[in-house]
């Protein structure tokens, strides 16, 4: 009988993180579906990423594993955090840690499930993003010391948005993409 294989979760929380399919994971770590699928388990048990994070590349209704299966919307993740304010408390600041067309993720926000919260973006790195506003709704959270993180991080889904700010949304969702690192492909 070999010996289990060690996966560092500081290792592979940031490929998955990055985007890695998981066909690039289990080539990269070496595992078999099977040992895919426990590791993602071990990571939502230790409260290091959550099911609903890993819940589009663990299962689908019948129970059975998904190899791969693509996401609903593409996400881009800043290599520099920038800031994103809650419209009703403008003096904390909080950072954007991910972004898609549906939805952010934000560290340093206690925030609920359920709760909505109506943001401002002002991205000053990105010239050609002007501020905007959107109303979104908490879908999940972690906080410390019950996770891993430092701080509190949730994820929001955008519930309401203008179709102006919804122009900015997408302009800087494709200047993060574009400056962002790509995942390896496999060959």
């Amino acid at each position: 009988m070999s010996p289990k294989r060690k996966i560092k979760a500081s290792e592979i929380v940031p490929d998955i993180r990055h985007g890695m399919s998981n066909l690039q994971l289990m080539e990269k770590y070496n595992l078999s579906l099977e040992g895919l699928h426990g590791v993602f388990t071990k990571l939502v048990h230790a409260r290091v990423l959550t099911f609903d994070q890993l819940e589009d590349r663990m299962s689908v209704p019948d129970g059975r594993t998904v190899i791969e299966q693509v996401r609903k919307t593409p996400r881009a993740y800043p290599l520099v955090p920038f800031p994103i304010y809650d419209m009703d408390n403008m003096e904390e600041v909080y950072f954007v840690r991910d972004i898609s067309e549906q939805g952010i993720q934000v560290t340093g926000i206690n925030a609920e499930v359920g709760q909505n919260v109506t943001f401002l973006i002002q991205a000053l790195a990105f010239d050609e993003v002007d501020p905007f506003t959107f109303e979104a709704e908490c879908r999940w959270t972690t906080a410390p010391p019950e996770s891993v993180e430092p701080e509190p991080v949730a994820g929001f889904e955008i519930a309401q948005i203008s179709d102006e700010d919804s122009a900015e949304l997408m302009k800087l969702f494709r200047a993060i993409k574009d400056e962002s690192p790509q995942p390896t492909e496999l060959v």
